[in-house]
Parts: structure tokens; sequence; C-alpha cells
């Protein structure tokens, strides 16, 4: 099952992926409507797009929506403390830079983003994963202020 709310990106998957339930919702309305539980649930740059209010209730509905022993994996844009956090994105404007978008595309898109980005640290995202009962949080893998990591529901 793939849940977006965007109805662009969940044609897309309808497009590319036909044998995979699409359904265009917001998790956060619609999770008492899904019965099922997964092995795996991966939720790719999305949640730096929920609200911060919002985020101990995506946390448990998640957590629910996984069976026992289950596996999430999550990436992301993650918020980096201190001076590395200009340095990274100097890099990463950079490394756009280098793969042909102008300034004005790369300021053009940072302003669109504001205000729709709630972008948290890795040591905020394992805090809430953890207090509803996720364990063995690890980042697998990091570039700049991108990361992945997976953890598992207790079981």
């Amino acid at each position: 099952m793939a849940l977006d709310s965007s109805p662009p990106m969940t044609s897309k998957t309808i497009q590319n992926l036909p044998n995979v339930n699409s359904i265009n919702c917001d998790i956060l309305d619609m999770h008492n409507d899904i019965q099922d539980q997964y092995d795996i649930i991966n939720m790719a740059y999305t949640v730096q797009f929920i609200k911060q209010k919002d985020l101990k209730a995506l946390w448990i509905i998640v957590y629910r929506l996984l069976k026992p022993g289950g596996l999430i994996i999550l990436s992301g844009k993650v918020s980096i403390p201190g001076r590395s956090s200009q340095f990274f994105n100097d890099q990463y404007v950079k490394f756009r830079e280098e793969n042909g978008y102008t300034r004005e595309e790369i300021e053009a898109k940072t302003k669109a983003l504001r205000g729709s980005m709630h972008v948290e640290t890795s040591q905020c995202t394992s805090a809430y994963m953890s207090r509803v009962g996720f364990i063995d949080y690890q980042e697998v893998c990091r570039w700049l202020q991108f990361s992945t990591v997976i953890a598992f529901k207790r079981g």
C-alpha cells in the first residue's frame, strides 16, 4: 500500500507501480480506516513536511501500522546544529549548481519550500520514535543534511 496526500504523486505511483494499492490521503486523517499491518514502512522524504504539533500522532500511527518486529525506513532532511549547518547547506547549494541548477532555481525552490518544511534534528526524531516504542534506531546513511535511519517495532 502507498499513501500520499498529493494527487500528482498518487497518480505517479499508480502509473509506475500498478500492482500497489495507492491511496490519496493524509495518514493523519485516514489511519483509523487502515486495518492491515505491515512488515516494512518506507517514509522517504515525507516526515519533513509534517508539522511539529503532529509528529507525536504520526509516530503513534506508524507504530500501530507496523507488525511486531516490523521495520521502518526513514529518509529525509535533518537539522544540523552548530557550525556544520551552514557548511552543509553551502555544500548542497554547490552540488546543485554543479548538477545544472541555476542560483535562481535554487533560490526559487528554497523560497517555495519555506514554511512547508519542518526539519528536526536526528536526536529529536529518535526521541519521538523511542517514546512510542521503536527500538534499535540506527542511522545507516548520511550525506550532508540528508539522513536515512532504520528502527524496529518491539515484538
